[in-house]
Formats: C-alpha cells, sequence, structure tokens
C-alpha cells in the first residue's frame, strides 16, 4: 500500500504544489527501490501502472 500511496501524493496536486508527471513519478519510485520500497512489490506495482492511471483519471480516491 506504502507505493500507491506515494503514487498518488506525487500525482496530486496540492494547494502548496502541482502533481507530478506519470514519467517522473515513476522515475521517483524506481529510485526508491531497495531502500524505501521492496523492488519486488514495486516491480509488480508498475506492471499494474495502467490501473493506478485510470483510478486517478476518474478522480477517486484511493
Amino acid at each position: 500500500m506504502a507505493v500507491a500511496d506515494v503514487y498518488d501524493a506525487l500525482r496530486s496536486k496540492r494547494h502548496y504544489k502541482d502533481g507530478f508527471s506519470k514519467e517522473k513519478s515513476v522515475q521517483i519510485i524506481r529510485e526508491s527501490m531497495g531502500t524505501q520500497f521492496d523492488p519486488t512489490i514495486v516491480s509488480i506495482f508498475l506492471e499494474h501502472i495502467d490501473e493506478m492511471e485510470a483510478v486517478i483519471d476518474t478522480g477517486t480516491k484511493i
């Protein structure tokens, strides 16, 4: 859940920042593999990134 939560936070616009692009958000997540996130979990998450993007496109909160 942590990977999905961070991805959502990176992509979301806040009153103090604009959301990052999909590409930049993926880059940040990849850079955190092996330190902040388990590489296996990140790999599985990235295999399903289009599903996450579909949720973001609908505006539904995760």
